[in-house]
């Protein structure tokens, strides 16, 4: 056949056998259980399936159409809404804390003996700063309960030291008080020369009488056979007055740590009366959230300064500025003009205009004339061409 006849009959035999594939497509069928695949022999794939008696597994069992979308969507991360709305189990165990449940969480941690020496308030729902004061009272009662489990541990003068301490006493006032009972002479009052020794221990140290009086006394004593029974009357003072003297010591340590806790709640009281009854001073504006958050800046001992030593934020922020000589030279200012900052913003509001009207000549001076060929010069009414 000529090269041209060959030419001219390809594209019909294409175009035949592009109709009987065709054909064959719409007569095909998706038959996983046929012999082959596609035409070809020998090629079907038979998926093994898994028999169990009397009972039908759940991945085994045919799925809905709806079921099938789920897993899909499953499989390419896209949650459906249903399951975003229902919260998982773990989600459900954690407790949503709101203005309204303070009060129902304490009684359960009142329940779960995590509340022990403190009595909740019964006709006042509790607020947040309520609950957290709360758990303040709980752990300083805590702490009280276990100095005196320590104190039980220990002998008399030194349990006494460790709660004057803790009370705010001055140590050199204790040893005052506590080394005098150091010093007192013990023993049996039967034995004579402890009556002489107790005798002179009260005369020197209770009378405050000079050494020569001092064994004046003893010889007179002796001489008229009554030392023994002023031995007994000395013993008995000194024990008397020892006592009196570390109670008073006791009581001063327990006022002067009640009066500093009575102060320091009239300070946080005026504070907190103070913001709630301040929306403005001078310049300075405090919000809602802000008065929240200065009254613990205040008066909170959350910044450790030491070792066993917590001062509040504002101290601890006081104490940095006034080591910056930049700082320290702003809020020497400040006091010295005794807080009036209105010089202050008069001039940042002189500087900044200062600096607008800058900016504006400065605009106007680079501002070109457009390029419209006329020259600057004014023109009359009949230069104008009608």
């Amino acid at each position: 056949m000529p090269e041209e006849a060959s030419t001219q009959t390809k594209p019909v035999e294409e175009t035949i056998a592009a109709a009987e594939g065709n054909k064959a497509l719409e007569k095909f069928e998706w038959d996983d259980g046929g012999d082959d695949f596609f035409g070809i022999k020998d090629t079907a794939i038979i998926p093994e399936v898994e028999t169990v008696v009397g009972e039908v597994k759940k991945d085994d069992a045919p799925k809905s159409d709806e079921e099938e979308e789920e897993e899909d969507a499953n499989f390419f991360g896209v949650v459906p809404e249903e399951d975003k709305a229902t919260p998982s189990k773990e989600k459900e165990n954690i407790p949503v804390v709101d203005d309204g449940s303070y009060k129902s969480i304490a009684a359960k941690m009142k329940e779960d003996g995590i509340f022990q020496n403190i009595e909740l308030p019964e006709d006042e729902e509790l607020t947040e700063d309520k609950f957290i004061e709360l758990q303040d009272l709980e752990i300083e009662s805590r702490v009280d309960e276990a100095f005196e489990g320590f104190f039980q541990e220990l002998d008399g003068d030194a349990a006494a030291f460790l709660k004057f301490k803790k009370e705010g006493g001055n140590t050199s006032d204790f040893f005052k008080v506590y080394g005098q009972s150091v010093g007192a002479p013990t023993g049996d009052l039967d034995d004579e020369s402890y009556q002489e020794k107790v005798s002179r221990y009260y005369y020197a140290n209770v009378e405050k009488d000079e050494a020569e009086d001092i064994d004046d006394k003893i010889e007179w004593l002796k001489d008229s056979g009554k030392l023994e029974k002023y031995a007994q009357k000395f013993d008995q003072k000194i024990k008397d007055t020892d006592k009196a003297q570390k109670e008073n010591l006791a009581k001063q340590a327990q006022e002067a740590d009640k009066a500093a806790e009575e102060g320091r709640k009239a300070f946080v009281n005026s504070v907190q009366e103070t913001l709630d009854n301040t929306d403005q001073v001078d310049n300075f504006i405090f919000t809602k959230e802000s008065k929240k958050s200065l009254l613990p800046f205040i008066t909170k001992n959350t910044v450790k300064a030491g070792k066993n030593k917590y001062i509040t934020p504002m101290q601890s922020k006081l104490g940095t500025a006034l080591r910056d000589p930049e700082k320290m030279l702003i809020l020497a200012q400040l006091l010295q003009n005794d807080f009036d900052v209105s010089s202050i913003i008069n001039n940042a509001d002189t500087t900044r205009t200062k600096k607008l009207k800058s900016d504006i000549q400065r605009k106007r001076t680079s501002v070109k004339p457009s390029g419209s060929g006329r020259t600057g010069k004014t023109r009359s009414l009949s230069d104008i061409d009608f």
